[in-house]
């Protein structure tokens, strides 16, 4: 579930289960400049706030002055790591 907010958006993913550490791992990927997804997204990010909550995982994306995040790409790529991440 995505969430927008006056200062960016919110991104919870629910019960990922035994995926949790390679998700948390991913997403760490994104926090460090290495995002693999295919948006350029992450450009306009000030910072990536990531964390493990309960069964889930909770992400805050906050954009740099002056940008918006395009909340169709930030799917498209929330879309693209969940993939990845439930790969064997």
């Amino acid at each position: 579930m995505i969430k927008k907010h006056k200062s960016g958006l919110d991104i919870s993913v629910e019960q990922v289960g035994d995926r949790q550490q390679a998700l948390l791992n991913a997403f760490q990927a994104c926090q460090e400049g290495r995002c693999s997804c295919k948006t350029s997204e992450c450009q306009k990010l000030e910072s990536i706030g990531v964390r493990s909550v309960g069964e889930g995982i909770q992400i805050r994306l906050v954009p740099r002055s002056g940008e918006t995040i395009d909340e169709s790409a930030v799917q498209d790529c929330l879309d693209y790591t969940l993939r990845q991440a439930s790969k064997p």
